[in-house]
């Protein structure tokens, strides 16, 4: 018999010294960055914040267009002198891209002091003495009414209902539609037109209740059963109460599906749009998959009545109660640079109101004369100067690198300012720290909610950096990706509606163009964009 093996645990402990830089930022740098990575709406409620909780800062409007000086009565009284200002940097897009950029990767000092060399084109004429506000334009709230409208309004007997709520007899119709067309909601436009019927009292108020239970959109999300329970009336007065109001403007309210929706619009009794009535209350799944072929043997017509049926069903609104109330969905943005087409070229601006009024007190200098002799009031003021500097240091810190940065993008994305996305150049934030001198980390608080206002519409600043795809046309240069979904986009609108194109087909002539792409990828990118298959697509 052989003894059990003997195994035996040893523990050794060991230290381990190593040496690695770390960098570590200062306080007020960490809240430079901060203030950097601010979009021009947070910057507007930090310097509000800062003015408050820092007596010695103070917003000056004396130059300002909110100022409250006396306006003169004509144009032409003011003197021409007060007409002309310096406007801000602007850049001429002149001379080789290619040059200019290769100087900015090579350190160059006027570009790094926030303006190219007089050589390359951008003059620096005191380009933080005027920048003008932009808004995003704001789409109109208003939608159109049908013109009986006019007409049931005008036809309608006011009676001593209508005047106890408040309507007197003497109305200007017109008006009194574009007035509920701009500012009224949708339950309140309804009501009005309720109240200008001659309805029992009974009826009346259970076609209100049905008018609550409508959505943003128009729907009816409620339920009939429910209504009749809590008004003790029968089913039927319920449905009757929802009738009425579906034959109130806009046309197509108190819909309770999609099919009922278009159906209530097509009123007319022509053949066409009989017809179009049908197919939309009983296929328009298959309408909306484009079986043509099957709704051409179910309904037996041509492919010619088919499409003026598609047509017309096209022209009418899914959401009738939309055009008053805003989308949920709708964010409007107020861009944190300019770039506007001038006669020498391009103009850069960096957007922001209150960081061009906020100002040192002016009462800042007697006040610490005053306080020499009081330590304490002497130390509150030194204490409270050093901030106002910080903050003024940090938005001024801001308005510079965005400005570099403004000039560094119309240089790199020269083409698309000139021609529109469809010559957006690939563009990584790595080229562009590189360029200016910056940490990627700052390239992305400076891109980071913020959006610049160009020629073509407002865009993110993130949009301009996109990957590459390799195009053979041009060794060693590369096509972005959102120039290749610009030219699908083209592709599908130029295609022959029976005969569209494949994704194969929109591979094949993108390779005849040079562009090295799979179809994958080009599947992918149509349903990006949005773009239905070559099947849905067919007319």
């Amino acid at each position: 018999m052989h003894g059990a093996a003997s195994s035996g645990v040893r523990l050794q402990s060991a230290s381990r010294t190593t040496v690695a830089p770390k960098n570590h930022l200062a306080p007020s740098a960490i809240h430079g960055l901060e203030v950097l990575s601010l979009p021009v709406t947070a910057l507007d409620t930090y310097i509000s914040k800062a003015v408050e909780q820092n007596p010695l800062l103070e917003l000056d409007y004396a130059t300002s267009d909110l100022s409250f000086g006396e306006l003169s009565l004509r144009d032409d009284d003011q003197p021409e002198s007060d007409l002309n200002y310096d406007s801000a940097n602007w850049y001429s897009g002149h001379g080789d891209i290619e040059h200019n950029r290769a100087q900015v990767r090579d350190g160059s000092n006027d570009y790094r002091d926030g303006a190219l060399a007089a050589q390359e084109g951008l003059h620096a004429d005191d380009w933080s003495h005027r920048k003008d506000s932009a808004f995003e334009p704001r789409p109109g709230s208003g939608g159109s009414r049908d013109d009986s409208f006019d007409a049931s309004l005008t036809n309608v007997a006011f009676h001593d209902r209508a005047q106890a709520r408040g309507f007197g007899m003497d109305l200007d119709a017109r008006r009194l539609r574009d007035d509920c067309c701009q500012t009224e909601t949708l339950a309140s436009f309804l009501r009005m037109q309720v109240d200008g019927r001659n309805l029992p009292d009974a009826t009346y108020e259970l076609v209100l209740a049905v008018i609550d239970c409508l959505d943003d959109n128009g729907y009816f999300a409620g339920s009939l059963h429910r209504l009749a329970h809590e008004a003790q009336v029968p089913l039927e007065d319920a449905a009757s109460a929802l009738a009425a109001v579906q034959g109130l403007q806009p046309r197509g309210v108190g819909a309770r599906d999609l099919a009922e929706c278009l159906a209530l619009q097509l009123a007319g009794e022509d053949d066409v749009t009989v017809l179009a009535r049908r197919i939309v209350t009983e296929s328009l799944q298959d309408l909306a998959d484009n079986r043509t072929t099957q709704l051409m043997r179910t309904y037996r017509i041509s492919l010619d009545e088919l499409g003026e049926v598609r047509r017309l069903i096209c022209e009418l609104s899914p959401r009738p109660g939309s055009s008053f109330s805003q989308s949920r969905d709708t964010v409007y943005v107020i861009p944190d640079i300019s770039v506007a087409r001038t006669p020498a070229g391009f103009s850069v601006r960096v957007l922001g109101e209150l960081a061009e009024r906020v100002v040192l007190s002016k009462d800042y200098a007697q006040l610490a004369q005053d306080a020499k002799d009081d330590s304490g009031a002497s130390e509150w003021l030194s204490s409270h100067a050093e901030d106002a500097k910080r903050v003024l240091a940090n938005i001024e810190q801001r308005s510079q690198t965005l400005f570099r940065f403004g000039t560094y993008l119309v240089e790199a994305q020269f083409a698309f300012f000139a021609e529109g996305e469809r010559a957006l150049r690939p563009l990584t934030m790595q080229q562009a720290a590189d360029a200016l001198g910056f940490n990627v980390s700052t390239i992305s608080r400076i891109v980071a909610d913020k959006h610049v206002l160009t020629p073509w519409g407002t865009y993110p600043l993130r949009f301009f950096f996109t990957s590459g795809i390799s195009s053979s046309s041009r060794p060693g240069a590369a096509v972005s990706s959102v120039a290749v979904k610009t030219r699908i986009r083209d592709l599908v609108a130029q295609e022959d509606p029976r005969k569209p194109l494949s994704d194969a087909a929109i591979t094949d002539l993108l390779n005849n163009e040079g562009v090295d792409i799979k179809r994958r990828t080009v599947a992918k990118y149509r349903e990006a964009l949005g773009i239905g298959r070559q099947s849905q697509r067919r007319r």
